[in-house]
């Protein structure tokens, strides 16, 4: 189809087109294929030696999955770039007074002219910058066009601790049993005693009133 008339022959970070077909013909037979089995070895030479990655993936070993991603994305682009020669731009911050609407489609505009294929227009988009400063007030915007997005992992500030409640019941006969249940119960790092007792209370159900005494153990005495 289509991508075959979007084939960059000529880009130097690509590779002429030919993983663009190999990754086509592998879509063809996933979706399309009358075969059972499959075996993609045509992608599989290509990832081998994909632009810039130094043949890292040329064997079978383990890698990192969003690395390959990268080079795949990367690569599939460059196979389709419709712009044989890409222009230089100058970075504009805005000093012009033009609204920030007016220079993200400019921006956009500029990057369109660099990089124009269809992994621009499904998997990039740009990021949006700005600078003031303190002394001054001037204040700078700029742009820069992305394809993945790092995201932080959130640090749990919880600590599980795992405590013993032990139950005293009476029957009417006058006989105490001791019933024992382990409860595991996240509290802050640096919680109170009021704090854990609190979230003890509602994790095993215990009455808000209940006569509840918190004690340590180690090494199999109190402290």
């Amino acid at each position: 189809g289509q991508f075959r008339r979007d084939r960059n022959e000529v880009s130097k970070l690509g590779t002429g087109g030919r993983f663009a077909m190999a990754w086509a013909q592998l879509l063809q037979q996933l979706w399309f294929g009358a075969d059972t089995v499959f075996s993609p070895i045509k992608v599989k030479r290509q990832i081998g030696s994909l632009p810039g990655s130094g043949n890292q993936f040329e064997g079978f070993l383990q890698h990192d999955a969003q690395e390959l991603l990268v080079f795949l994305l990367d690569t599939l682009h460059e196979d389709l770039n419709l712009v044989k020669r890409k222009p230089y731009f100058v970075a504009d911050e805005g000093v012009n007074n033009k609204t920030v609407a007016n220079l993200a489609a400019e921006s956009w505009s500029k990057h369109l002219k660099r990089e124009h294929s269809m992994v621009t227009h499904l998997l990039q988009g740009q990021l949006h910058n700005t600078v003031v400063c303190p002394h001054c007030k001037y204040r700078s915007n700029t742009f820069s066009p992305f394809m993945f997005l790092p995201l932080a992992l959130p640090i749990s500030v919880d600590s599980v601790v795992f405590i013993t409640v032990v139950r005293l019941y009476r029957s009417s006969s006058g006989v105490v049993r001791l019933v024992q249940t382990r409860f595991a119960v996240s509290v802050r790092l640096r919680a109170s005693c009021k704090e854990v007792r609190e979230r003890l209370i509602r994790v095993a159900g215990i009455p808000e009133h209940s006569d509840l005494w918190l004690l340590a153990m180690q090494e199999g005495r109190f402290v």
